[in-house]
């Protein structure tokens, strides 16, 4: 049965006062003494010899701790603008702020993928298997049918990355299957957030001669 608040504080006797207070006062004494052992907390940086944080020592420390990716290494070596194999490394790593990626953290994004309007956006959606996307790859069939192959058939994003990234040590390949390859997925992710944020959109067509004149103003500069 439920004590009485009153009856719960309630004390009836000498005895029962004078043991509240030996026990108060002993709770004081102990409190006390921590207090006076206890010294005065400190922040500390464990990760450089003078205990202060610094930028380099966190940057290091996140690279040290990764797992080396091929996949990753291999993307500075294409023939490529350094914005174009940035938007590839953030991609293969599925870093790009894609609406699956904004509704886990509970961010504002957009109900649907932007370029078809049918499904909830992710990369590999976006990118490989969304309407628009595989009518951008298939444009280019007639005049490289790998790099549309490779986009058909991929299961994942690095697993299409492998396959195109495998023609890279021929020059004329080179720019045939991978810079052609990574400039169609850059482009889409452009196409994507012309939509998101200007409200404006391309026809396939119109954004296969944006890639087409990209690439050769490319093959034209590195030759």
């Amino acid at each position: 049965v439920p004590i009485p608040d009153d009856e719960a504080t309630r004390m009836d006797g000498a005895a029962e006062l004078e043991e509240f207070l030996c026990l108060w006062t002993k709770v004081q004494a102990v409190k006390q003494d921590i207090l006076d052992n206890m010294n005065e907390d400190l922040i500390e940086w464990t990760l450089t010899t003078n205990n202060v944080y610094s930028a380099k020592s966190a940057y290091d420390i996140q690279f040290k701790t990764r797992i080396p990716s091929p996949a990753l290494a291999n993307v500075w070596k294409i023939k490529a603008e350094g914005k174009v194999k940035i938007f590839m490394w953030t991609l293969l790593q599925n870093r790009l702020w894609t609406a699956d990626r904004l509704l886990r953290r509970n961010w504002d994004h957009h109900d649907s993928c932007c370029n078809c309007d049918q499904v909830i956006e992710s990369a590999i959606h976006l990118i490989l298997r969304c309407p628009y996307a595989k009518e951008v790859w298939h444009s280019f069939s007639s005049t490289n049918q790998l790099v549309a192959r490779y986009a058909r058939e991929a299961s994942s994003i690095v697993g299409w990355w492998e396959k195109v990234f495998s023609h890279h040590r021929k020059k004329v390949e080179a720019f045939q299957i991978c810079t052609t390859s990574v400039y169609i997925a850059w482009n889409i992710w452009n196409e994507r957030n012309r939509r998101l944020f200007q409200h404006e959109s391309l026809p396939v067509q119109r954004l296969c001669n944006i890639i087409s004149d990209e690439i050769c103003l490319l093959k034209e500069a590195w030759e």
